[in-house]
């Protein structure tokens, strides 16, 4: 912690500039020098001193000074009045420093936080340019390009959106004009004249050897892969604070400014702010304004109230105030935001969209591939027939460990009905997890499709989906997961008398099991889910159409919620996982494949379109639980079990079944 400006000091001018223009002199100190010099000084002798002290060659202006004065900008700015008073209170309230290091604006869409931030980044300029020397005031090399970066991944989209626009501004603005025009004719090879320049950077590369003062981040920098642009916006606020920074963490001139529309706990903002330490937070000035605190004149004085959502709830509109007001729980409270009457049909009609468009509120809705949490909550109502989702094995555990013994398999059996089931593995050796799901098909509904071809819907029957089995190995430290162990586990299954109709495998790392199991008589082949959209689209499909249900575990419903579309396929967010929800979604289209072209389904389809539908119709139907108590009581077995099943293997690969229904019926009678 920077030590309290010693009386003595404030008797010795240069003792005291020297400490200043050392980055000993934090923000805290510099408001109580303030302080001391209002009590002492004229305002006018104040500035004088401030400025000296701070190493400045002419005073700068105030912020309001340069978007007001025809010699800065004047009406070549005409920023939104909410923002110069934001700025002016919040960030700039001197001229010679802020309190702040950093700056995230996740504000609504249309409220001017690109064009904002770029006259912010403008002022930074300004200033530094009245410094006396820049290059002395830092102790840096004087062949060093003290740099205002711009910040996007490619150069050609940071032309178009950021820097054309600027070069704009800065070619209508009087004082900058005359100085780049005062370089032009020094031959600089800079924009500005003692080397300080304005440069487009799309990778963290192009500012070595560069003194990055000040940069600014738009939301195209979304567009790059994932982890890229964070460690590029790492990078650079690393760089800034080493060569610009006071000691205490605070920047006498230059901040970093993100900008980003509100997406979600994915996005790069995000991860840059999941990254940021207390004291940084304390630094940093977040703002997330909806449109109608910037542009009130647009928008009625009269409101209403919206629920944002929560991980349990999706977001709504309520049906009164009174409603509203009647709500007890804290949580729910805190979410519930006062919307203008006059755009509430938008929230009405989609609210995800709205909040995030208009408010500038980041929903889980609207970032998540799954866009229903209560949907998703609905849907993972199964019983998770796993007595451990996550199961920590390694080579050792070969010959001792069966992964069969994890799973309720008589109970599968009652839910199955002699039915197939459909494996997907998302294998790994080491770091994630080794991914493992059982699909079936459980029942049929029916459903109207449109058809394009003549613009008619024709009603279909469409599988209902149902996962009992989504599990994960894990490697014990030291240790690799053994591929013998998940073989045992599909050889057991199998000669528990359970049809295994595919394996599929998500990488070719599997080639040699998925060739063990096709010798052995399996339908075995690689599927990869990260190769396009497709099967994942489908998968969220039959979820959004109540046709998937899924076992009630807490890390698939962590990875269900965090998917996102990256473009090319969808994946996790940088500290996220989908091993789970991989293998759960290979599975399903296992299954859905397997009855594509099934016909005679038509004739079994019911007309059900809900969930809670489905679960009404089949209320009469006898569930697993209670098929288990009618064979344990001596109801039969025949009725659950076909004596002439068809073997799950060809041939007799493997061998005969070890369980026939001799042994089944002694199973149940010793319960």
């Amino acid at each position: 912690m920077t030590s309290e400006i010693k009386r003595e000091e404030l008797a010795s001018t240069e003792a005291l500039r020297k400490r200043i223009l050392s980055r000993n002199c934090g923000w805290d100190e510099s408001q109580r020098l303030l302080a001391v010099l209002k009590a002492r000084l004229d305002e006018s002798e104040v500035e004088t001193v401030l400025a000296y002290l701070s190493g400045y060659k002419t005073i700068p202006p105030t912020f309001r000074e340069f978007v007001e004065n025809d010699d800065f900008g004047g009406q070549a700015f005409s920023m939104y009045p909410f923002w110069i008073d934001l700025f002016e209170e919040k960030l700039f309230p001197t001229r010679y420093g802020s309190p702040y290091s950093l700056v995230i604006n996740q504000s609504a869409i249309g409220t001017g936080k690109t064009f904002s931030s770029s006259v912010c980044l403008m002022y930074e300029l300004c200033r530094f340019l009245h410094l006396e020397d820049p290059h002395d005031r830092y102790n840096l090399t004087r062949s060093t390009k003290l740099t205002a970066g711009l910040y996007t991944p490619t150069l050609s989209l940071g032309q178009a959106i950021l820097l054309d626009p600027i070069d704009q501004m800065l070619a209508d603005n009087p004082f900058f004009y005359r100085d780049m025009q005062a370089a032009k004719k020094a031959n600089a090879q800079t924009k500005f004249t003692r080397n300080i320049d304005l440069v487009l950077l799309s990778r963290v590369q192009q500012s070595v050897g560069r003194g990055i003062f000040v940069f600014l981040s738009d939301e195209t920098s979304e567009v790059v892969q994932h982890g890229m642009a964070e460690k590029t916006i790492r990078s650079l606020t690393r760089r800034q604070h080493s060569r610009f920074g006071n000691k205490d963490g605070t920047l006498p001139a230059g901040r970093g400014y993100i900008m980003s529309s509100a997406k979600g706990n994915d996005s790069v903002v995000e991860s840059v702010i999941a990254d940021l330490s207390d004291s940084a937070r304390d630094r940093t000035l977040f703002v997330q304004e909806p449109q109608w605190s910037v542009k009130p004149d647009k928008f009625d004085k009269r409101t209403h109230p919206v629920f944002i959502g929560s991980e349990t709830s999706d977001p709504f509109v309520y049906e009164t105030r009174e409603a509203a007001e009647a709500e007890k729980d804290p949580d729910i409270i805190g979410r519930i935001i006062e919307v203008p009457i006059n755009v509430l049909d938008m929230f009405k009609a989609n609210c995800v969209e709205a909040l995030q468009d208009l408010a500038g509120v980041t929903t889980l809705s609207s970032v998540t591939f799954f866009p229903s949490v209560e949907q998703l909550t609905r849907s993972l109502s199964w019983s998770n027939e796993v007595k451990q989702a996550l199961i920590p094995v390694g080579m050792k555990d070969i010959g001792t460990t069966r992964l069969i013994d994890y799973i309720n398999v008589d109970r599968i059996k009652v839910f199955l009905q002699g039915r197939e089931i459909f494996i997907h593995l998302d294998p790994a050796l080491t770091g994630d997890n080794f991914g493992i799901a059982i699909s079936y098909v459980d029942d049929w509904v029916k459903m109207e499709r449109y058809n394009a071809v003549d613009n008619t819907t024709v009603e279909r029957a469409l599988p209902v989906i149902v996962t009992p089995v989504v599990m994960g190995l894990t490697a014990k430290p030291g240790s690799e997961i053994p591929f013998t162990l998940v073989e045992e586990l599909i050889l057991d299954l199998a000669l528990n008398n359970i049809r295994i109709g595919k394996v599929t495998f998500d990488t070719f790392q599997s080639r040699q099991l998925q060739q063990r199991l096709v010798n052995a008589g399996f339908n075995a082949e690689v599927r990869s889910l990260d190769r396009n959209k497709s099967s994942y689209i489908e998968f969220r499909r039959l979820v959004g159409e109540n046709r998937w249900l899924g076992p009630d575990l807490p890390l698939l419903k962590k990875e269900m919620q965090e998917l996102v579309d990256v473009g090319s396929k969808i994946d996790h967010p940088p500290l996220g996982s989908k091993d789970l929800v991989d293998s759960a979604c290979g599975s399903v289209i296992n299954a859905i494949e397997s009855v594509a072209d099934r016909s005679e389904a038509m004739a079994t389809g019911r007309e059900i379109n809900t969930l809670d539908e489905f679960v009404k119709a089949n209320a009469g139907k006898e569930r697993p639980e209670d098929m288990l108590k009618r064979a344990m009581t001596g109801g039969g077995l025949d009725d659950i079990f076909d004596d002439d099943e068809e073997s799950p293997l060809r041939d007799g690969d493997i061998g005969e079944s070890v369980l026939d229904l001799t042994d089944l019926e002694e199973f149940f009678e010793g319960l």
